[in-house]
């Protein structure tokens, strides 16, 4: 997973790949993040290391559903 800055609150992680968005938005109730992925959000976390974290997730379970379409 890699992490690069692109301007306060606004950041491009990139893992397997894919390019996620993670976006400090202050409209929410904890001034959260919101993930993206090809301009859709995909989910919210309250803190970047929780968005890492999700992203990880949705790696983790497309990987899974990758291997099983092999079967």
């Amino acid at each position: 997973m890699k992490t690069k800055k692109i301007q306060m609150g606004y950041y491009q992680i990139t893992i397997n790949n894919n390019i996620y968005t993670v976006e400090q938005n202050f409209d929410l109730f904890d001034n959260g993040w919101q993930i993206e992925i090809e301009d859709e959000i995909i989910d919210i976390a309250s803190t970047l290391k929780q968005a890492k974290q999700v992203i990880q997730e949705v790696e983790d379970k497309q990987k899974g559903n990758n291997e099983k379409n092999k079967i």
